[in-house]
């Protein structure tokens, strides 16, 4: 009777983690199906569970569960090629910094949730660390009082709002052109500027908050693709030192993030280092890496770290560079397809069409 029951469980259990591997393939838009693009390592530790059990059970070889062992194999196997190159075991795609002569730039990110008020652990964490740029997200007309309090970062872009989707940039650097766009929806904010690291060097920065798949935001993950895509294909062309920061309710491993990636040519500081999950902070077994960084080649890594919960669902990440005004020809992107067929159908939706490219001056 325990060994049907264990069977059961198996066969439940092995049909459950099958669908959520391979759902995602359809690259359907529903929120149901692209959530499952999310919870990868989560699901390569219930197929490793999955192959304990039935090897601690004896039931391994008996039928049918052998063809479920197959199928487990072929799931793990599957998952790991998408999570593989976050690891140690793939080489870094933006390499470590190696001269200390090459101007820097640090950046502090944060989705500071708007009902968390504990402002004064933020400010801490800003004082500590001395980032040229601190980029808020979810901030409020609450929050932005708090944060005019930050001393030495004298240029501001500041859009308060109550609806989680508040953007504020406070930086030590001065700013040219700094000015909010909406890509997609009026009341989607990205912050764009170039920032002077000095009299012959401008990088280029842009700040995002796309609105996820989720209930209670947007039934499909339309908007967020719209917004990627957009900016992605500003970027492309583009010779001059970019930064792409925010958080894009979405994960590095993504089809729309790898499209992103694809279109823009931005590298992941990701690739090669870790995870650095970032949400959720207090939920460990749901936790996976909503907040981003990209950058062009001209880009070396002196410092990438996620810092301490301070009271946000989200954990902050702190990135570190050094920058050269010339594109690095040696760091290149890992190989990513370009599906143009799915940017197509994106990008002839009614929604799309509506859209506005970033300015940038």
């Amino acid at each position: 009777m325990v060994a049907l029951m264990i069977k059961i469980f198996l066969i439940i259990l092995a049909a459950s983690f099958t669908v959520t591997t391979f759902l995602p393939v359809l690259k359907h838009k529903h929120w149901l199906v692209r959530a499952f693009e999310f919870p990868r390592l989560q699901t390569v530790g219930i197929i490793l569970s999955w192959l304990l059990i039935a090897t601690a059970s004896g039931l391994i070889n008996e039928k049918p569960v052998v063809y479920f062992t197959v199928l487990a194999v072929i799931c793990l196997i599957y998952q790991l090629k998408w999570l593989v190159p976050y690891t140690k075991l793939k080489s870094v795609e933006l390499k470590d910094t190696e001269s200390s002569d090459d101007p820097e730039i640090s950046l502090l990110l944060m989705n500071v949730l708007m009902s968390n008020h504990n402002s004064d652990a933020f400010l801490n964490l800003v004082e500590v660390f001395q980032p040229d740029l601190v980029i808020t997200l979810e901030s409020d007309l609450w929050w932005q009082n708090k944060l005019n309090t930050l001393k030495n970062y004298p240029h501001r872009v500041q859009r308060p709002m109550d609806n989680l989707y508040g953007m504020h940039l406070y930086s030590k650097r001065p700013l040219v052109s700094p000015h909010i766009d909406y890509l997609v929806d009026d009341d989607i904010p990205s912050i764009c500027a170039r920032v002077r690291l000095n009299d012959n060097l401008t990088v280029r920065l842009h700040a995002i908050h796309p609105k996820p798949p989720a209930p209670g935001e947007s039934e499909t993950s339309l908007e967020r693709d719209i917004e990627l895509i957009v900016l992605a294909s500003t970027l492309k062309d583009s010779k001059e030192p970019i930064i792409v920061a925010g958080d894009f309710n979405d994960v590095p491993w993504s089809h729309s993030v790898r499209q992103f990636r694809k279109i823009s040519g931005l590298l992941d500081p990701r690739v090669g280092r870790g995870f650095y999950n970032t949400f959720h902070t207090t939920r460990w077994y749901f936790r996976w890496p909503l907040d981003q960084f990209f950058t062009s080649s001209h880009f070396r890594v002196k410092l990438f770290k996620r810092l301490p919960h301070i009271g946000s669902d989200h954990y902050p990440l702190f990135l570190k560079l050094s920058v050269t005004p010339i594109a690095d020809p040696e760091q290149l992107q890992e190989t990513l397809i370009d599906d143009t067929e799915y940017t197509k159908q994106t990008m002839s939706t009614d929604k799309a069409v509506n859209s506005r490219k970033p300015s940038i001056h």
